[in-house]
């Protein structure tokens, strides 16, 4: 089920290993996977690689698409940029420079953390939210599965999507538009890779939704980087505990976790949840004009938040406490240059290259009649449906099977209940 636009998605379906189990099918925000004769399909424009068929799916028939350690050859010096995630999943008494120094072990030359720009983009949030009358709540745009559904399934809310950037995207620029002259190189010798908690985040650096271009040059996966280096960073802290001296270090809890973003901004009327299901609540309040009075929305696909990513190893809650204990052991405030900050502000520096915009879908034709002839064909099918939602059709929904049926993907015979078998017993 591919669209004319070829999308990129941080997944492999493998169908081969499908068994038909239609957890994955079940468990999809957006409806975007069908189960035909047997094996996963996906509705490309409908997917917004939050990863819930990855945690679901007990066949492994979904496999990670990202980069590898390989392609940083391309680069004559590169730099890594962890999620503030990253540091929580090696446990509370690992130190954060041994996981450092194992980076550079596995061939970055530097590394950068976003821990600063969260809390600079804080300022910035602030007083955009303050400046901006009209509309409300504003959504913040951290999460790019929550950017993507509200493009597929909540075009009207794109409107209420901050148009400011992100920490990760603001560190890379960062670093892209100092390092070159610092180092003597041409921006294109110099690489920069984030290390992802999940899927959509990948995407968000492959295929930006938000931006015309990322300022990394690619995401590798978690949880590939921390099987990867793991053996480097017991070994530093093996010799730490012979007495090797540690380096300095300063830990910042970034915007890791539900509630740290709204911290950060610190509006007078702001809200904050996590988890798909419950944010897509939110989002039909919001649309239902329920929350008027909220100036601010912080909203994240993964339940608790980044800590909850499909591509962390270690249970979210942990993962948070870890993060609580680093922020008390190696944290320290740090003061941010306020003038400075606005004065980047007011000149642009903060805001993203293009406006998001609703992502097309194969359903709603850009022809008019088409798109009437459509919903008219979905509504007389859906009518004639026993809507029981059971899933035997290979869709999710009775109404995602009548959409199917309107576009000519499925044919009414495919419900149990119209098939030849089922017809004797009519």
């Amino acid at each position: 089920m591919a669209s004319e636009f070829e999308y990129f998605h941080a997944f492999r379906i493998n169908p081969g290993k499908c068994k038909g189990h239609a957890s994955c099918l079940r468990r999809c925000p957006t409806q975007a996977l069908r189960l035909r004769k047997g094996r996963i399909a996906l509705i490309e424009e409908r997917c917004i690689d939050c990863g819930e068929c990855l945690n679901v799916c007990p066949e492994g028939v979904f496999s990670t698409v990202c980069d590898s350690f390989e392609d940083l050859a391309r680069f004559k010096y590169k730099v890594a940029v962890p999620s503030t995630v990253f540091y929580s999943q090696f446990g509370a008494s690992v130190h954060p420079s041994s996981i450092r120094k194992a980076l550079l072990k596995a061939g970055f030359d530097e590394t950068v953390d976003t821990f600063y720009h969260c809390k600079t983009l804080g300022v910035v949030f602030r007083n955009y939210i303050r400046d901006r009358q009209g509309i409300r709540p504003f959504i913040s745009a951290h999460c790019p599965a929550v950017v993507r559904l509200i493009q597929v399934k909540y075009p009207n809310l794109v409107e209420n999507l901050m148009p400011l950037d992100i920490p990760r995207e603001i560190t890379a620029k960062e670093i892209r538009q100092t390092l070159p002259a610092k180092l003597g190189l041409k921006p294109e010798e110099i690489g920069i890779y984030y290390i992802a908690a999940c899927p959509s985040i990948v995407v968000s650096v492959k295929q930006p939704a938000e931006s015309g271009k990322s300022w990394f040059d690619g995401a590798f996966s978690l949880k590939n980087v921390y099987n990867a280096i793991l053996p480097d960073v017991l070994a530093e802290e093996k010799a730490a505990a012979a007495g090797t001296e540690r380096e300095p270090f300063f830990f910042g809890m970034g915007w890791s976790w539900m509630g740290q973003i709204s911290q950060s901004v610190g509006a007078e009327n702001c809200l904050s949840v996590a988890g798909l299901d419950h944010v897509m609540k939110i989002f039909d309040d919001i649309e239902n004009s329920k929350l008027r009075h909220i100036d601010f929305l912080e909203a994240l696909a993964c339940m608790q938040g980044c800590v909850g990513g499909a591509f962390t190893v270690d249970n979210p809650y942990v993962a948070r406490s870890n993060i609580m204990h680093l922020q008390q052991t190696y944290g320290q405030d740090r003061d941010v240059d306020t003038e400075e900050i606005l004065k980047r502000y007011r000149e642009g520096f903060y805001f993203k290259g293009l406006t998001v915009k609703p992502r097309p879908t194969q359903f709603l034709d850009t022809d008019i009649p088409t798109s009437i002839k459509r919903m008219k064909q979905k509504e007389r099918v859906f009518a004639k449906l026993p809507q029981k939602d059971c899933g035997l059709c290979g869709a999710p929904t009775c109404e995602a099977f009548a959409r199917d049926c309107a576009l000519g993907e499925a044919d009414l015979t495919d419900c149990i209940f119209f098939s030849e078998e089922a017809k004797p017993c009519v």
